[in-house]
């Protein structure tokens, strides 16, 4: 028998038997080997057996394949072993930092800060605006005028019953004094709205020689409050009043007397126009008393020029009222938010910070610090452990110390390098979340 060719192609394996001394005359039973017959795992042996009429001859030829040449170049190697608890060891082959999208108590603290500024910063522009939107300015100019006489009592020298303005009178000859008030006020724009007004009197006494210390003041109202109704653009106001002289000077004549005082005494009576709860005197006039005589001087106004503030009705004005009304429950809300949360974490100890302070103080004399991570091999397959006891039970099977590199504030990492492999144990702040 002469030499065999086999051919080995991919996963299909060919035999093919070629025998030049056997004769087609002859006889001959060929078994040949199917394309698609299995591969044994062992060395395989090939028997052909031809057999002839006359004799039999066997014979037998070994083909050793060798199984390296037909494993399959995808297959994975299984990897060694794992030490004692390895089932909860997961194997990550590129360790390629998570992204943690973790508040921690620093994050979260200027978080409710910020939200806090901002909602008392929005409060108070809105509340500015508002302010400014709320009330239009409307520009007046005001006008008054003060006219009096002077009734005399019955005399020898006067035939006039009552004397005109801007001469000097006889105390002892006054009867009464007749005042006529007059005010006028022009609005830049037609208004409606309500004031009242009234005329008072007030008596002063000073100290003689310092005229603006007050020994005494006594205020007295000679009209009623009466209501007066702008509607448009001009108020007025016209009222008189007839002040006894005879009384006002004979209590301030009585006082000095009783007290021996020397001092000034004054009659102040003005025309006090109210706008709500303000008051502003518009007109008036100063009669002095206890003396021999007297003249009288006035106080008015002339084109005064002044600027009122009016309720808006703007649409603008409601939307900024809504707006300060929204960012007012905001501050309350950021405010408690805040408040609750230093409440709840004042003078304690966060967990995690707690959990790796136990680690590295238990298991410092095991635990090297490491500056940075050049010191870990990263092309290696790295595990990742659950838990720090089960990275301290592979620092106890392997015999290597335990490598720690802080990541920073709410992450730290630890690690053991055996031969070929590196095992990790992640500590983060989030896993205490909800502890």
């Amino acid at each position: 028998m002469e030499d065999k060719d086999i051919e080995v192609l991919g996963n299909t394996e060919q035999f093919y038997f070629v025998d030049s001394s056997i004769n087609s005359s002859s006889d001959t039973n060929i078994e040949e080997v199917s394309e698609e017959a299995p591969v044994p795992n062992d060395s395989s042996i090939v028997t052909d057996t031809i057999e002839d009429n006359s004799e039999t001859s066997t014979v037998t030829d070994d083909v050793t394949i060798d199984t390296n040449d037909v494993i399959s170049e995808n297959v994975t190697p299984i990897p060694e072993t794992f030490p004692n608890n390895s089932s909860d060891v997961n194997t990550v082959v590129n360790d390629k930092p998570l992204q943690n999208k973790h508040n921690s108590y620093f994050n979260r603290i200027t978080k409710y800060s910020i939200c806090c500024i901002i909602s008392v910063l929005a409060f108070i522009c809105f509340l500015t605006f508002y302010s400014l939107i709320s009330k239009k300015v409307i520009t007046y100019s005001e006008n008054s005028n003060l006219d009096y006489q002077v009734c005399l009592k019955e005399n020898n020298y006067y035939q006039e019953k009552c004397l005109g303005s801007g001469i000097e009178y006889v105390s002892s000859i006054t009867d009464f004094i007749r005042a006529d008030f007059n005010y006028s006020a022009v609005y830049q724009t037609k208004m409606q709205k309500k004031f009242k007004y009234y005329i008072e009197s007030k008596l002063i006494i000073n100290t003689d020689d310092e005229a603006e210390k007050e020994l005494l003041k006594k205020e007295k109202k000679l009209t009623e409050i009466k209501p007066v109704d702008l509607n448009g653009n001009v108020l007025a106001i016209a009222e008189s009043v007839d002040i006894s002289f005879n009384e006002f000077n004979n209590y301030a004549q009585n006082y000095k007397n009783e007290y021996s005082l020397l001092s000034n005494c004054n009659l102040v009576v003005s025309l006090i126009l109210k706008d709500g709860k303000d008051e502003k005197e518009v007109s008036s006039l100063s009669i002095p008393l206890t003396k021999l005589t007297y003249n009288i001087t006035t106080k008015d106004l002339k084109n005064e020029v002044n600027v009122y503030k009016a309720d808006s009705n703007s649409i603008l004005k409601y939307i900024l009222l809504l707006a300060t009304f929204a960012s007012l429950t905001l501050v309350v809300f950021s405010g408690y938010k805040l408040l609750g949360f230093l409440w709840k974490t004042k003078g304690k100890t966060p967990v995690y910070q707690k959990k790796l302070n136990h680690i590295l103080n238990t298991y410092d004399r095991v635990i090297v610090t490491l500056n940075d991570k050049s010191t870990i091999v990263n092309d290696q397959e790295i595990y990742k452990v659950q838990t720090f006891l089960e990275l301290l039970d592979v620092r106890d099977t392997i015999d290597k110390p335990i490598l720690y590199y802080k990541v920073n504030n709410i992450k730290s990492e630890f690690y053991v390098q055996d031969i070929n492999k590196t095992y990790k144990f992640t500590l983060k702040e989030s896993d205490f979340d909800s502890k």
